[in-house]
């Protein structure tokens, strides 16, 4: 306290012309209307960066609450979006039909095939043995042993179902083999796939010797299943052939007399599993009178 008043005393000086410079600094300004005015502009000026300061302040400090506050809204509306895109796609399907039967084929077409409309909620498309998964089950009238199409061709079999739920045996499982056919031609083989690499790519097998091909053939289904309807739109073959057992001459046709009925030729897919999104299920089958007819003679021993 001491050095206190020893400070006051020694610069009282200073302290005396600081009041004194107050009181005629208040008496100038409350004379004088210019003055007066020149004295809250500056006092504005000051007291403003002052405030602007210290608002800057306080929002630094709530960063982080508003940025909280940003995120929550940004993942609201991204939950709206996603919602909204998925109706919009779901929407989109089931006004489209899809591209089930070849054009100009000389097998006829049934008038009255529906469809269910399905959503692809789960798929392996890097396996041997792929699966699709769709939202579609019994209770939305899917059976087992079903067809599947896509917008552009066949997909697979219904092989299980539950209540909401199915699951479906797409082309790209090396455990299935489809009986197809060459549309222009009429010949008749096996489609396999067995490389996971490329699931676009499957092969045409099991063609008679004397079978000529040209890229860019539609391959269908031949109709020798209780499930598929014949005419479906597989693939087409492509314009690489590879292998020691077919030959290309100057048309650009492939004939397959090679000595050999187990050629192979490559078929382009014409559903793309690594885009599939919705899909539609055939809900009638082909006429099963004839499956129940051959099963019937192979259970009596003919």
């Amino acid at each position: 306290m001491k050095k206190l008043v020893d400070f006051c005393a020694r610069h009282k000086h200073w302290f005396l012309f600081i009041v004194m410079e107050i009181v005629a600094l208040t008496i100038l300004f409350n004379q004088s209307l210019y003055h007066r005015s020149l004295g809250l502009i500056a006092t504005n000026k000051v007291v403003g960066t002052i405030n602007s300061g210290l608002s800057k302040f306080d929002h630094y400090l709530h960063l982080s609450e508003e940025n909280r506050d940003l995120i929550s809204q940004l993942a609201t509306a991204e939950q709206r979006y996603l919602v909204l895109e998925r109706k919009m796609q779901a929407a989109i399907a089931d006004t489209v039909h899809p591209l089930v039967f070849a054009n100009d084929s000389i097998l006829p077409t049934p008038n009255d095939v529906s469809f269910i409309t399905a959503r692809v909620i789960n798929a392996s498309s890097n396996r041997i043995n792929n699966y699709l998964s769709i939202d579609k089950g019994l209770k939305d009238g899917i059976e087992k042993e079903m067809s599947v199409m896509s917008t552009t061709g066949v997909v697979g079999t219904v092989t299980d179902v539950s209540d909401h739920t199915a699951l479906v045996v797409p082309i790209i499982n090396s455990k299935l083999r489809l009986s197809c056919r060459l549309k222009n031609q009429g010949f008749v083989g096996s489609l396999v796939w067995d490389d996971p690499s490329n699931t676009q790519l499957a092969h045409l097998t099991d063609l008679p010797q004397h079978a000529i091909v040209k890229p860019g053939d539609t391959i269908v289904t031949s109709g020798y299943s209780d499930i598929y309807y014949p005419n479906l739109v597989v693939g087409y073959v492509t314009k690489e052939i590879k292998g020691n057992t077919q030959k290309q001459n100057s048309s650009k046709e492939i004939n397959l007399a090679s000595g050999t009925n187990l050629s192979s030729v490559p078929i382009m897919l014409a559903t793309d599993f690594s885009r599939l999104s919705y899909v539609y299920v055939l809900t009638k089958k082909p006429n099963i009178r004839a499956k129940k007819l051959q099963d019937s003679i192979s259970n009596n021993g003919l």
